[in-house]
């Protein structure tokens, strides 16, 4: 049996996407026959953890610990130290007790990699968490060559896992949804679903201006201060009749509004770096609607031009323009782009993800210090 002791300092109450990956990956982990897994938050909750648990979905069966404050981390972990073999973490500011659970717990520790210099001041961070890991788990295989992990055991396995069976059992006509959520019925809907500090969302904004007007833009999960910057980027003031913005949405009906849209967006992130990758793009793929996206980062390692999706490889709103027009006017394209990135999710699972992780930890406590 392999023990593992997950740490984190994420608050697991939010209904985010970082929240949610791990908790479902730890219980995924969990849940193998040969691996217990303990979650352990130096961030105080409010909430039962089985609160949390019903919010992503995870079993109540996920042992969840929690400690008052970050200093009491170091405690934490001498008094389990008897109850892991391998400390996982994904946080590079935990690369501290990551450190002390190595040299003096002597304890094998495997850091999961999400980033490296998306914030400059924070890639000597991210290398001196990778140099003291055991082992590495990378999210996309962009970041493993950056990272270039010759003398230990490493795993690439994809960050997130679309929900198929939500999306299926959801899954009905168009104009069902677009009534629900007060979307236009009539007119051919290009959208994008997150934030606008992450993405460049003004690019997209911009490339109404090379659409007709039955082409209408909706922006969901964009924040109230964040409009106005969009909308004055560019002069973009004179289209904002053919957009519709959409404050944060409960995470549960975003599959709603993904299935309501006629193509779905992915522009230039605004931070770049090797191996990002836009975490949307896993339930965009189980939507069933086509896709347009910047080659931005790894988003490549999911996406083929062509076969599953339009790739733009350029920050013109222009490019954007005509890779939504040849959706618009090739039904044939959409249908097809659709259906393969619909199979394609079929390969991102919670399950699929944890056996990787898992051969990878075995792997680390065969290896050698």
């Amino acid at each position: 049996m392999i023990r593992v002791l997950y740490i984190t300092r994420a608050r697991l109450s939010l209904r985010r996407a970082h929240a949610r990956n791990i908790l479902k990956t730890a219980a995924a982990l969990n849940a193998l026959p040969n691996v217990s897994v303990n979650l352990l938050s130096s961030l105080p909750e409010t909430k039962d953890p089985r609160v949390f648990l019903d919010i992503h979905d995870v079993a109540h069966d996920l042992p969840v610990e929690q400690v008052h404050c970050a200093s009491f981390l170091y405690g934490a972990l001498m008094h389990m130290r008897e109850t892991f073999d391998v400390l996982y973490f994904r946080d590079p500011k935990l690369a501290w007790p990551a450190l002390f659970t190595r040299l003096f717990l002597r304890k094998k520790v495997v850091f999961e990699i999400h980033g490296n210099k998306e914030w400059r001041l924070l890639i000597p961070v991210w290398l001196f968490a990778h140099a003291l890991s055991h082992g590495a788990v990378f999210i996309t295989d962009r970041l493993r060559v950056w990272y270039n992990p010759r003398k230990k055991p490493w795993a690439v396995a994809y960050v997130n896992a679309p929900d198929i069976e939500l999306f299926e059992k959801l899954r009905k006509p168009k104009g069902e949804f677009r009534s629900e959520l007060s979307l236009p019925r009539d007119h051919f809907i290009a959208m994008y679903v997150g934030s606008a500090l992450w993405n460049k969302v003004d690019i997209l904004v911009s490339m109404m201006r090379y659409l007709d007007d039955t082409v209408h833009l909706v922006l969901v999960g964009i924040k109230s201060n964040e409009v106005h910057q969009i909308f004055e980027a560019g002069n973009n003031m004179r289209i904002r009749g053919r957009v519709t913005v959409i404050e944060r949405v409960d995470p549960i009906d975003i599959p709603r509004y993904l299935m309501s849209a006629d193509v779905l967006l992915v522009p230039p992130g605004s931070i770049a770096y090797e191996g990002s990758i836009a975490s949307k793009l896993y339930e965009y793929i189980a939507s069933g609607v086509p896709i347009v996206s910047h080659t931005h980062g790894a988003n490549r390692e999911l996406l083929r031009d062509g076969e599953n999706a339009l790739v733009v490889a350029t920050t013109n709103p222009k490019d954007f323009a005509s890779a939504v027009e040849r959706i618009k006017n090739d039904t044939v394209l959409a249908r097809s782009l659709a259906s393969r990135a619909l199979e394609d999710a079929k390969r991102y699972t919670w399950e699929g993800r944890a056996v990787i992780i898992e051969r990878l930890l075995k792997a680390v406590l065969m290896h050698a210090d």
